[in-house]
Formats: C-alpha cells, structure tokens, sequence
C-alpha cells in the first residue's frame, strides 16, 4: 500500500474535496436561465380553469418546452421534470389523458408513486399558464381562458397539456453532500496539525 506523505496527503484530500464539492454544484451552476416572461398587460390567471389545482403562475409568452420553469411555485430543494405530454386536445401519454373539444376538455393522470408534487402546464397561442396541483389529482377538467391568441383574446385551442413532477433529493446525492462536508473537516484538522508541527519545528 503507497503510504503518502503529509504533503501529498493534503493534497489528494483536498482534489477530492474540491471534486465533489464541484460536481454537487454543477446542477445548481446549469440552471441559470433567463426569467420567465408574463405577456404585456398581464390578466393574471385562475385555478378554477383547471380542477384540483391549488396555485396559478401565468399567464407567461412563448414555450414551457425550451423555457426554465424549475423555479415556479418556488419548490424547496426540488426540481420540475417533465413526465408526461398531450399534443392538441385529446390523446394519452405516460397516464396523463385528456379529452375534449380544443378549448375545454377533461383530463386524469396517474401519479408517480415518488412524486412530492406535481405541476400542469396548458399551451395555447404564444402563451402557457402553469398549475399547481394537489397532490391527490387524479382527474378533472381543463379549459384555455388562462391562454391568449396572438392577437391578445382569450380562450385559443390546446397545443399541449404537460405534467411535471418533482422528487425529493435522491439518498446519494445527500451522501455526497455529507463526503463534501467530512473532506473539509478532515483536511482542515490535517491543515492544523501541519500548521503546529511547523511552529514547533
């Protein structure tokens, strides 16, 4: 077994220190984006268009599909990820079901067992609105009077129904957050000791 000297001790503990500390950070680093936009003279939105929903956040231009939506409802610790996707008014995916004509309809969604929460997104026009749902949502109904037209009116057809969910921190990355710690523990105890040998040199 290679027996290293204090010297490189300190320096392999702090390469892998700086390594992990690196690696738990690079998902935080990835996430800056530009902020949402709500449309010009904003109506704001209701959750009676969308049932079971808690919350609203809208009525926002253009995409949710390439637009940074991991900050809506301000979710602590947790990250939306897109699960589930209709195109238009009626179709199935991955347990999400809507039906209807192409401004009101019906949905039901089968939610993951490991989702802490969920999250539904309407598209229509240049628009999305953004719903938070109780966590016991299973069906309901859905209409476009939180979407604008082109021209600014309400209620244009469905582009797409999405769901979103968030999980809780998976186990592993909290044990790398705890490595994280531990290394600087250890490397400063090392850092100390190095420090009081010299001294009594």
């Amino acid at each position: 077994m290679l027996k290293l000297t204090p010297k490189a001790n300190l320096k392999s503990l702090f390469l892998t220190g700086a390594a992990t500390t690196a690696t738990l950070l690079s998902p935080l680093m990835l996430k800056e984006a530009a902020a949402l936009n709500l449309v010009p003279n904003n109506p704001g939105c209701d959750i009676a268009n969308l049932t079971t929903s808690t919350k609203c956040s809208g009525i926002y231009q253009g995409n949710d599909s390439n637009q940074d939506v991991t900050d809506l409802f301000s979710q602590p610790n947790f990250d939306w990820v897109e699960v589930a996707k209709v195109d238009g008014n009626s179709g199935s995916n991955n347990g999400l079901t809507i039906g209807g004509s192409s401004t009101s309809g019906t949905w039901s969604y089968t939610p993951n067992p490991n989702a802490q929460a969920l999250m539904f997104v309407l598209k229509g026009g240049p628009t999305f609105t953004a719903y938070l749902m109780a966590s016991n949502s299973t069906s309901g109904n859905w209409n476009t009077n939180d979407l604008l037209n082109g021209n600014g009116g309400s209620d244009p057809g469905l582009s797409h129904f999405a769901v979103y969910q968030s999980d809780a921190p998976e186990p592993l990355n909290l044990l790398g957050a705890a490595s994280a710690i531990g290394f600087g523990v250890v490397f400063k105890k090392q850092l100390e000791k190095k420090r009081r040998d010299q001294d009594q040199a």
